[in-house]
Protein backbone atom coordinates (compact mmCIF):
# COMPACT_ATOMS: atom_id res chain seq x y z
CA UNK A 1 0.00 0.00 0.00
CA UNK A 2 1.66 3.49 -1.02
CA UNK A 3 1.91 6.15 1.58
CA UNK A 4 -1.09 8.37 0.39
CA UNK A 5 -2.88 5.46 0.63
CA UNK A 6 -2.51 4.92 4.12
CA UNK A 7 -2.78 8.85 5.22
CA UNK A 8 -6.49 8.51 3.80
CA UNK A 9 -7.45 5.20 5.91
CA UNK A 10 -10.06 5.90 8.46
CA UNK A 11 -7.76 5.31 12.02
CA UNK A 12 -9.32 4.40 15.43
CA UNK A 13 -6.90 6.25 18.17
CA UNK A 14 -7.23 5.02 21.97
CA UNK A 15 -5.37 5.68 25.21
CA UNK A 16 -3.42 3.64 27.31
CA UNK A 17 -2.75 5.76 30.43
CA UNK A 18 -1.22 8.45 28.47
CA UNK A 19 0.10 6.96 25.50
CA UNK A 20 -1.95 7.56 22.31
CA UNK A 21 -2.29 4.90 19.86
CA UNK A 22 -4.06 4.05 16.73
CA UNK A 23 -4.93 1.09 14.70
CA UNK A 24 -6.64 0.60 10.71
CA UNK A 25 -10.38 0.54 11.01
CA UNK A 26 -10.95 -2.49 9.39
CA UNK A 27 -9.12 -4.31 12.04
CA UNK A 28 -11.31 -3.11 14.81
CA UNK A 29 -14.70 -5.53 15.16
CA UNK A 30 -16.06 -2.91 18.11
CA UNK A 31 -15.53 -0.92 21.33
CA UNK A 32 -16.92 -2.77 24.84
CA UNK A 33 -17.52 -1.04 27.73
CA UNK A 34 -14.83 -2.88 30.72
CA UNK A 35 -17.59 -5.01 32.44
CA UNK A 36 -18.54 -8.49 33.10
CA UNK A 37 -15.09 -8.59 32.58
CA UNK A 38 -14.20 -12.20 33.64
CA UNK A 39 -10.04 -12.75 35.58
CA UNK A 40 -8.34 -15.30 34.70
CA UNK A 41 -6.08 -17.26 37.33
CA UNK A 42 -2.62 -18.09 36.65
CA UNK A 43 -2.20 -15.87 33.60
CA UNK A 44 0.65 -13.33 32.39
CA UNK A 45 -0.10 -10.23 34.26
CA UNK A 46 -0.97 -7.96 31.15
CA UNK A 47 -4.10 -10.65 30.33
CA UNK A 48 -7.02 -8.52 31.89
CA UNK A 49 -9.15 -11.32 31.92
CA UNK A 50 -11.83 -12.56 29.04
CA UNK A 51 -15.02 -11.22 27.61
CA UNK A 52 -18.07 -13.38 26.20
CA UNK A 53 -19.14 -11.39 22.96
CA UNK A 54 -21.30 -12.88 20.18
CA UNK A 55 -21.21 -16.19 22.14
CA UNK A 56 -17.12 -16.27 21.97
CA UNK A 57 -14.70 -16.21 24.55
CA UNK A 58 -12.56 -12.89 24.06
CA UNK A 59 -9.02 -12.98 25.43
CA UNK A 60 -8.82 -8.78 26.75
CA UNK A 61 -5.13 -7.65 27.42
CA UNK A 62 -3.72 -4.73 29.43
CA UNK A 63 -0.98 -3.16 27.24
CA UNK A 64 0.10 -0.80 30.13
CA UNK A 65 1.34 -4.31 31.82
CA UNK A 66 3.82 -5.10 29.12
CA UNK A 67 7.00 -3.13 30.09
CA UNK A 68 8.76 -3.91 27.10
CA UNK A 69 6.38 -1.55 25.11
CA UNK A 70 6.89 1.42 26.54
CA UNK A 71 10.06 3.31 27.90
CA UNK A 72 7.66 4.83 30.75
CA UNK A 73 5.27 2.87 31.81
CA UNK A 74 1.72 4.08 31.89
CA UNK A 75 -0.95 3.22 35.12
CA UNK A 76 -2.68 0.03 34.50
CA UNK A 77 -6.51 -0.05 33.29
CA UNK A 78 -9.13 1.84 31.36
CA UNK A 79 -12.69 1.58 31.01
CA UNK A 80 -13.49 0.85 27.32
CA UNK A 81 -12.05 -2.51 25.26
CA UNK A 82 -11.05 -2.34 21.56
CA UNK A 83 -11.80 -5.34 20.14
CA UNK A 84 -9.75 -6.47 17.13
CA UNK A 85 -9.92 -9.29 14.85
CA UNK A 86 -8.35 -10.90 11.73
CA UNK A 87 -10.07 -13.45 10.20
CA UNK A 88 -11.87 -15.84 12.95
CA UNK A 89 -9.06 -14.59 15.98
CA UNK A 90 -10.22 -12.22 18.38
CA UNK A 91 -8.69 -10.29 20.93
CA UNK A 92 -9.40 -7.28 23.25
CA UNK A 93 -6.72 -4.20 24.52
CA UNK A 94 -7.90 -2.00 27.64
CA UNK A 95 -8.23 1.58 26.80
CA UNK A 96 -8.65 4.60 28.99
CA UNK A 97 -10.67 6.94 25.71
CA UNK A 98 -11.31 5.86 21.61
CA UNK A 99 -11.89 8.18 18.81
CA UNK A 100 -12.31 7.83 14.95
CA UNK A 101 -10.38 9.81 12.64
CA UNK A 102 -9.33 9.67 8.84
CA UNK A 103 -6.45 11.37 8.79
CA UNK A 104 -2.83 9.22 9.91
CA UNK A 105 -2.03 10.02 13.68
CA UNK A 106 0.38 12.11 14.40
CA UNK A 107 3.69 10.49 13.80
CA UNK A 108 2.01 7.99 11.33
CA UNK A 109 2.42 7.88 7.73
CA UNK A 110 3.39 10.40 6.20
Amino acid sequence: MRRRELKELPWVGFRVGEARLAVEASMVRGVAWNRDLLAVPFTQRSVAGVMVRAGRVVPVFDLALVPAAWTRVPPPGGDQIVILGEGEMEAGILAAETATFRAAPPGGPQ
